[in-house]
């Protein structure tokens, strides 16, 4: 039964159902795109079960040899008689130091020289270990949970709807939404300049917001600061020779400078191409045990985090009145992090074993003369070459 659990065999048959299966994921129907039910089918978690149990079993029984990897190596030393390379060095101490200057780990046995570099031996005991932790991970992601917050400004949420558990239930906290906004990429707006004077028509302007224009005929000129699409309402700074005279503000049934002060000019007939959005934020404050705890601004993909739960932007909206509404995913994954080391442990696993083979070599006495006999790492042409390099190197010495 052993051997069978410990078979790559039965890990590449694992792993093909797991792929078959998956390609079955994406061509099959799933109730509302819930592609997450599939995958978290009972039959479907047995396979990866079976996978994480041939991991383990392959994981301890590769660990005592590689644990005892240079133990093995000067067993087959010992053994080495032939096939040696002899060495023009008659000192020990001045191999060794050859040796370790090549970047080898250099150790001495019973007038035995080992010089290894078998770090990446563990390359494959990493991949296996954090592939079992990146399983682990999603099982304690298990215990989290995914929930929303539909809600109106500056009103405090106890509660939040959990949507594994179809009901609301206790947030633990206040979560309160202080304001919202909607962030627009550069809005191309158009409008008539009119002299206050004479109501003479200047000029036609197209501008993107926070552009700069002058006004015909005057020192005054006008910056561009804002345009708010929901509320057709223009934002101007005005200047006369470069001094702010103050801000003027313009709109379907609006209009205001200061105290009714107007400068020397007016705008009409304001229009604007369709506002695109870039981003959408809120700024919320959580309050626990009747503190203000935390407070920040939630963008897209840039949550609030607090007690290990993740505070996502995602919807928002007004009501029948045109009152302000703001949603938020709630997202609790006690794995997450979990996950994340392990996949970088996954990296650093698979980088062992690409880039740092094993090779050994051993030296030692045979017939009054040294022979250094290579153990591993040196098979193939380009094997062989490494070799005479590493001999080449230590006849110089």
């Amino acid at each position: 039964m052993l051997k069978l659990l410990t078979s790559v065999k039965l890990t590449l048959v694992l792993l093909l159902l797991l792929a078959l299966v998956a390609v079955g994921g994406t061509i099959v129907p799933v109730e509302a795109q819930r592609f997450e039910i599939y995958y978290q089918s009972l039959w479907y978690r047995v396979l990866l079960a079976l996978l994480a149990i041939n991991l383990l079993c392959c994981t301890l029984k590769t660990f005592p040899q590689k644990w005892h990897y240079r133990q093995q190596l000067l067993g087959f030393l010992q053994q080495r008689q032939n096939s040696g390379e002899q060495l023009s060095i008659t000192l020990m101490d001045e191999v060794a130091a050859g040796l370790s200057g090549s970047g080898f780990r250099v150790t001495e046995e019973e007038g035995q020289l080992l010089a290894d570099r078998s770090w990446g031996r563990w390359g494959s005991t990493l991949i296996h270990v954090s592939i079992l932790l990146i399983m682990l991970g999603g099982l304690l992601g298990e215990a989290g949970f995914v929930g929303t917050i539909n809600t109106y400004l500056r009103t405090p949420n106890t509660h939040y709807f959990d949507w594994d558990a179809g009901h609301e239930s206790e947030l633990g906290f206040q979560l309160r939404a202080d304001a919202f906004r909607l962030r627009y990429y550069p809005i191309l707006i158009r409008f008539e300049i009119y002299e206050v004077s004479s109501g003479a028509n200047l000029g036609t302007l197209t501008l993107y917001d926070n552009e700069h224009f002058t006004v015909s005929g005057t020192d005054l000129a006008g910056q561009l600061r804002g345009f708010d699409p929901d509320a057709r309402i223009l934002t101007i700074d005005v200047l006369e020779q470069g001094r702010l005279l103050g801000q003027y503000r313009i709109g379907d049934n609006y209009e205001s400078f200061g105290e009714k002060h107007y400068p020397g000019f007016r705008l009409r007939n304001l229009e604007f191409r369709d506002p695109v959005v870039k981003q959408i934020e809120a700024d919320v404050t959580i309050i626990d045990g009747g503190q203000v705890v935390k407070s920040g601004t939630i963008q897209v993909n840039q949550p609030l985090r607090y007690k290990g739960i993740s505070i996502y932007q995602t919807a928002y909206g007004q009501d029948e009145q045109g009152n302000r509404t703001v949603g938020f995913q709630l997202s609790k994954d006690p794995g997450e992090n979990l996950v994340w080391g392990a996949t970088f442990l996954l990296m650093f696993g698979f980088a062992l074993a690409l880039f740092a083979p094993r090779r050994a070599v051993g030296v030692k006495q045979v017939e009054g003369v040294l022979m250094l006999f290579p153990l591993v790492g040196w098979h193939g042409e380009s094997g062989r070459e490494r070799l005479a390099r590493l001999l080449e190197r230590l006849a110089n010495k």
